[in-house]
């Protein structure tokens, strides 16, 4: 698979600058088990069409290596 045909980040601003606001960021965080948990919460919905996938980067805080990728429904609203 490539991971790149997951097509580019969605931003709630197209072509601002990628950061957590405009992005959804979800920085994992795991326990000594290697149970992860993440949240990322916005003011702003998905708008229709935009949002695909999402992307698992290898690296905290910032677009490192795509590790894995997988295909979302997102809906307008904010529904899954």
């Amino acid at each position: 698979a490539d991971p790149a045909a997951a097509g580019p980040h969605y931003q709630h601003r197209p072509s601002a600058t990628a950061d957590p606001v405009n992005e959804v960021w979800l920085d994992f965080r795991t326990d000594e088990d290697g149970d992860g948990r993440a949240e990322a919460l916005h003011d702003w919905n998905f708008r229709e069409g935009g949002a695909r996938s999402v992307i698992i980067h290898d690296r905290q805080g910032g677009a490192g290596e795509r590790a894995a990728c997988f295909t979302v429904p997102f809906r307008p609203g904010g529904q899954a």
